[in-house]
């Protein structure tokens, strides 16, 4: 934590006017403090009770005062949770227990010395406890940013690609629910798992598999595009919200950039006390980008920028009462960083919370798709959704396969397709049948599709060589090789030798297991697979 958080004594806060308008305001809540200080000391509360009592008379009292403070009761108890944690093992709550015990300190001597003699001092109390109040009421800020940055990305994930009807059940959830583990296990369970159980109900009955033989194992494939076809994706643009379109800002508009490289250049070092390995430097602009929603930081790059131009004047003679205030500068500067806290806090345990609910549904994954997740933006959501589904899929597959044991094993298979209108324009090039048939495949599920026979960049490298292809048409198909999209695969491999060993009627076993996967008697398999089955 930076060591000083508060300003000098007679300091007034920079995004506080001092004006007889505020004043009553202000008053009224430093009675509120001193009131249910009073109570707590009576009944000998805790040092943990007492802290956790005022931040939640701090929020009763400032909610006027924190912008985007969400309307939902579970959203506000989502926002007091994460803000007072006293068992919190992320790092960043160490700075809001030293400014909470701060600010017990302050309203301590101030409720003793505000009636004494020694008014001068009383009144100097009475600044450093606003100003310790400023910086809490950032730390919320920050946490009720970031956590409506995560809730309305993922509120456009599913409407973008479950519509109206899934925004309708993820309202729901978000109506009854705070966004703890709970909420996020019920998230996967509605939009991830179920989802994947009606797909695959919808691939059985529609009879959509492949079934082959290579030499001595028979493949059942699945192509996840089935999966992918159960969602009902929204075909106009989603319109942002308020904070997603404060962020975009960012990205356009020349001063708001220019806020963005001051916030990060302050939080840099502001948050250095957060080990490298808990906040990452991708962490970090993220949290940048969320502080620089609020207001006060136009303030902060304004005078940061001024006092950088005092200070390159150097020796010129400056009128004092020109120069930017420094102290006023420093206490911007911890504004942002206690913003910056709050926001860490939010981004961190709710990115912890969502891969601990994924222990329900497949363990392994934790990890994987915590550096998915990343900073919970869009484009990270989204891959995010794309492996869930695969993952859950592939899991169902391997509960159906778990009784065979070893006899039968589920993978995952990438191939790399282009477009078939863009392979046919390759004709004009010098592309031939031969050529075209060696390269490529059919893709079943895509008629508008052709799959690369070849698994790596060497391989293709290789046949094209055989081919004896000219310069320009290689460089066309790698070009189309490097722009490809991947056809995913689901397949499961029945070992029919371990198979006759365990069973004297081959026949029957081999109609059961083929029958857990959905697949009716009678069916025929389609012969030896070519180059798409290659490396399953």
């Amino acid at each position: 934590m930076p060591e000083s958080t508060t300003l000098p004594e007679n300091q007034p806060a920079a995004s506080q006017v001092s004006d007889d308008t505020q004043a009553p305001e202000r008053g009224q809540r430093l009675s509120a403090y001193l009131d249910k200080l009073a109570q707590l000391k009576e009944r000998s509360a805790l040092r943990e009770v007492m802290e956790r009592e005022l931040l939640l008379e701090f929020i009763r009292a400032n909610r006027a005062n924190i912008n985007e403070y969400p309307l939902l009761e579970t959203q506000q108890n989502s926002v007091i949770n994460l803000i007072c944690q006293r068992g919190g093992e992320h790092p960043a709550y160490e700075y809001v227990r030293k400014l909470t015990g701060t600010f017990i300190v302050l309203l301590t001597h101030y409720g003793k010395g505000k009636g004494g003699p020694d008014q001068d001092r009383a009144e100097q109390l009475r600044v450093q406890l606003e100003n310790t109040e400023t910086l809490l009421i950032k730390c919320f800020q920050g946490v009720v940013y970031a956590l409506g940055l995560i809730t309305d990305n993922f509120e456009e994930i599913v409407l973008r690609h479950f519509g109206a009807g899934g925004l309708d059940k993820y309202n729901a959830l978000i109506q009854q629910m705070e966004l703890d583990q709970n909420f996020w296990r019920a998230f996967i369970e509605r939009f991830v798992a179920q989802q994947v159980k009606d797909a695959f109900e919808d691939i059985r009955s529609g009879d959509r598999y492949a079934l082959t033989r290579e030499g001595q194992q028979l493949c059942i494939r699945y192509a996840f595009d089935d999966v992918l076809a159960r969602l009902n994706p929204l075909a106009q643009n989603v319109e942002k919200t308020r904070i997603q379109s404060a962020i975009e800002r960012l990205g356009t508009d020349p001063e708001e950039q220019k806020t963005f490289k001051v916030v990060l250049s302050c939080l840099n070092k502001g948050l250095a006390f957060i080990p490298e390995n808990v906040l990452t430097r991708a962490d970090v602009d993220f949290v940048a980008r969320i502080v620089c929603i609020d207001e006060a930081m136009r303030d902060l790059r304004d005078r940061y920028l001024e006092h950088l131009w005092a200070s390159r004047e150097g020796e010129r003679e400056t009128d004092d009462a020109a120069r930017p205030d420094p102290r006023g500068l420093q206490f911007l500067v911890e504004q942002a960083v206690a913003s910056g806290v709050g926001a860490v806090i939010a981004v961190g345990v709710t990115r912890d919370s969502f891969a601990q609910a994924l222990n329900a549904f497949f363990p392994a994954a934790q990890e994987s798709v915590k550096a998915l997740v990343g900073t919970f933006d869009f484009g990270s959501l989204e891959r995010v959704l794309f492996h869930l589904l695969e993952n859950q899929f592939l899991h169902l597959l391997r509960d159906l396969a778990a009784p065979e044991g070893g006899k039968l094993v589920v993978r995952s298979l990438r191939l790399r397709r282009a477009p078939l209108a863009e392979v046919d324009a390759l004709f004009a090039s010098g592309l031939t049948k031969i050529r075209k048939a060696k390269i490529w495949t059919t893709d079943r599920g895509r008629p508008d599709m052709l799959l690369f026979r070849q698994r790596t960049g060497r391989e293709l490298a290789a046949a094209m060589g055989l081919l004896q292809m000219d310069e320009p048409l290689k460089l066309a198909v790698l070009s189309l090789w490097e722009g490809a999209s991947v056809k995913i695969e689901a397949v499961v491999l029945v070992d029919l030798e371990l198979v006759a060993r365990t069973t004297t009627n081959m026949k029957a076993k081999l109609a059961e297991i083929l029958d857990r996967f959905g697949i009716r008697p009678g069916r025929k398999e389609e012969g030896d697979s070519s180059g798409e089955g290659q490396g399953a």
